[in-house]
């Protein structure tokens, strides 16, 4: 079981996501920009152990990323005194704690209408305090049963090379974002997309396209 990360930074209130998390036009031969990184098991970092993160900026002076499926041990409330809005009832099970370095409170969620970004099909971004809030109202009142929301407080930061090295190390694996992958719940997500990875790896060798189930299995 991977050991929990330690919140050591501070919230910072949601800039757009235009200013926080610009899409460069990486001036590298690859960019990871949009991408899911699927640790390996060698990978034993308490940070990272077992972690899938979502690359959201990537160039030649470093990398931005917020992990996925890591719970947040803090109640609610406190994140809305930080942030000066109004405070909600929330479940705890919505927030995650996206890395050790401070960074802005981001929603995950697939509601498009509200999207400040876009990262995967299905999945949206936003860091607006008034679209985070809107989101958190939808949240306790939408009967959709296909209403998606987590709530992310803080990010992993990597020096120029730095997320590289890691990668030629052999400590992550990348991935296309799937809404399957981002919103499910922390437990099953690190399985659920090493079992991706070995479906690109088997449809790679054989251009067969094998069953979640039967991977997971």
């Amino acid at each position: 079981m991977a050991t929990r990360p330690c919140w050591t930074g501070e919230f910072e209130k949601g800039n757009s996501m235009a200013e926080r998390f610009t899409v460069s036009n990486s001036q590298s031969t690859f960019s990871l920009e949009g991408k899911l990184l699927v640790a390996t098991p060698q990978w034993q970092d308490e940070n990272f152990q077992q972690s899938v993160c979502l690359v959201v900026h990537h160039d030649s002076q470093g990398s931005v990323g917020i992990v996925l499926n890591r719970e947040f041990g803090l109640e609610a409330e406190q994140i809305w005194q930080h942030l000066g809005g109004e405070q909600f009832d929330l479940r705890e099970d919505i927030l995650h704690l996206g890395g050790p370095v401070s960074g802005p409170v981001i929603a995950l969620h697939n509601v498009d209408e509200m999207a400040e970004f876009q990262t995967g099909d299905g999945v949206f971004m936003a860091a607006q305090l008034q679209t985070l809030q809107s989101l958190l109202k939808s949240s306790l009142t939408s009967l959709e049963s296909n209403y998606e929301l987590k709530i992310i407080i803080g990010q992993a930061d990597w020096d120029a090379g730095q997320l590289e090295r890691q990668m030629r190390d052999g400590y992550w694996l990348p991935i296309e974002v799937t809404s399957e992958i981002v919103f499910e719940e922390p437990p099953l997500m690190w399985p659920r997309a090493m079992a991706e990875v070995g479906n690109r790896f088997v449809r790679a060798i054989t251009g067969a396209r094998p069953t979640h189930d039967a991977l997971l299995n």
